[in-house]
C-alpha cells in the first residue's frame, strides 16, 4: 500500500508539473445554463488560488445527447492539461461504457485527481449501488454526493462506500452535483498549496474523523499555500 501511494503521488507530482493548476469541467457545452453554474462555483471557490484556472470540456454533441466517443476525446484532452477534473456525470455501467471507465482509471493512474458527483439513477429505476455505476468503477475516483434540504442523502442517489462524503450545495442550488463543484475548487486549491493529497489521504481523514459525510474543513488541510 505505501509503496502504490508513493508511485501515485510521484505521478501526481510530475502530472501537476507538467498540466499546470487547471481544473477541467466534464459537462454540457460552453454557456449551457448547468455548465455555466458549475463552473461559476468552481471559480468562486478558486479566486484566492493564484495561478489556478478552469477550462471546460463538453462531453455532449450540439444537440445535448451524450456521446461516447466525444467523452473519451475530452477525457484524454482533459488529462494532458489538467490536474484536477470534476464530471457532473454518473451513469449505470454496460458494455458501451466499458471503454469509459478504462479511460477514467488510466487517468486517475497517471496522477490527475478525478472528482465526480456519485449522481441519482434515472427516477424509474429507483436507488442502485454505486458499485454498479461507470464511477463507481473507476479506483481512486474521488465521489461527491449532495445533501438535500434536510441535510440527507437523497433516498434516490447512488450511495455505498465507494463514496467519500456528501456536502451541502452552494446557497440557492439543489441538484445532484454542485457540492461535487465545491469540493473540486477546494481540492485544486490543495493542490496548489503543493499538499501530498490523493483519495487515500482523504479517506484516512475521514476514518479519523468519524463523521459518515465530514465537511471540506475536515478533509482539507488549513495550511498557507507554500508559494
Amino acid at each position: 500500500m505505501r509503496i502504490f501511494s508513493f508511485i501515485f503521488l510521484l505521478c501526481f507530482s510530475l502530472q501537476t508539473t507538467a498540466a499546470g493548476f487547471c481544473v477541467a469541467v466534464l459537462d454540457s457545452g460552453a454557456g449551457n445554463p448547468h455548465e455555466k453554474q458549475v463552473t461559476q462555483i468552481i471559480r468562486d471557490g478558486l479566486k484566492s488560488c493564484a495561478g489556478c484556472t478552469i477550462k471546460s470540456f463538453p462531453i455532449y454533441d450540439l444537440k445535448g445527447d451524450f456521446s461516447v466517443e466525444k467523452m473519451l476525446t475530452q477525457i484524454k484532452k482533459a488529462t494532458k492539461t489538467c490536474s484536477v477534473i470534476n464530471l457532473s456525470w454518473n451513469m449505470l455501467l454496460d458494455s458501451t461504457l466499458e471503454s469509459v471507465r478504462n479511460e477514467l482509471t488510466s487517468t486517475v493512474k497517471s496522477g490527475v485527481l478525478v472528482v465526480a458527483a456519485s449522481g441519482e439513477p434515472d427516477s424509474k429505476e429507483g436507488s442502485r449501488l454505486l458499485s454498479s455505476t461507470v464511477m463507481g468503477r473507476v479506483d481512486g475516483a474521488i465521489l461527491i454526493g449532495e445533501l438535500d434540504k434536510k441535510g440527507k442523502l437523497p433516498i434516490e442517489a447512488y450511495y455505498g462506500p465507494e463514496l467519500l462524503t456528501a456536502l451541502n450545495p452552494p446557497e440557492g442550488k439543489l441538484g445532484s452535483s454542485f457540492a461535487a463543484a465545491l469540493f473540486s475548487a477546494r481540492l485544486m486549491k490543495a493542490v496548489r498549496a503543493k499538499e501530498k493529497i490523493s483519495l487515500e489521504v482523504l479517506q484516512e481523514r475521514k476514518k479519523k474523523s468519524f463523521e459518515m459525510y465530514p465537511n471540506l474543513d475536515t478533509l482539507f488541510a488549513t495550511e498557507k499555500p507554500k508559494l
